[in-house]
């Protein structure tokens, strides 16, 4: 095994073998987002909230993503402008309570072919998660499945609905970041 890495570092060194480092931040092409479901009588509708301002590093065998909580931005065509904006608000100062909490981090444990376990840091809690990626030219698009609960949130409905609109415990964060 010490003769295998002393020739991975040789022939790193010699220039044979690349051993990349992709820097990710918001550009063309890129995005990263969070898409929450809706429950009871707005069930099939869902919530897509846009980061406007994240950044990351990944090599072959590690990622760290950092996303700004602040920089949140609802982008539902499917309500009015004034709940649009309510529901950006609720995401921000609630849900992520972002001036308490300005970054979700995700630090990588294991990279595995198109699968990168890791651990999300949210609202101070850090839970493991399972990144599924995949390599579309010089793109990285993927997803993760998250459960509001598992970092001790509720799942928010409205008030004045009496709990028939609400939203679901699961959410799905989806992403295309293309490197710079």
């Amino acid at each position: 095994m010490e003769l295998v890495k002393r020739i991975f570092v040789f022939a790193l060194a010699a220039g044979l073998l690349q051993a990349e480092t992709y820097e990710f931040g918001p550009s063309e092409g890129s995005r990263f987002a969070l898409e929450v479901y809706k429950t009871g009588l707005m069930a099939g509708k869902k919530h897509v909230f846009i980061f406007e301002r994240y950044s990351g590093q990944a090599t072959e065998d590690s990622v760290r993503f950092v996303v700004d909580t602040r920089s949140v931005a609802c982008t539902d065509t499917w309500v009015n402008e004034g709940s649009r904006k309510k529901i950006e608000r609720t995401a921000r100062d609630e849900m992520m309570q972002a001036d308490k909490f300005p970054e979700l981090v995700f630090t990588s444990t294991k990279v595995s072919g198109g699968d990168v376990e890791g651990t999300l840091t949210i609202r101070g809690v850090a839970k493991p998660v399972m990144v599924h990626v995949t390599r579309i030219g010089a793109d990285f698009e993927g997803n993760a499945a998250l459960r509001l609960s598992d970092w001790g949130l509720k799942p928010p409905t409205s008030g004045l609905s009496l709990g028939l609109i609400g939203t679901k415990n699961e959410m799905r964060v989806v992403f295309r970041l293309r490197p710079r």
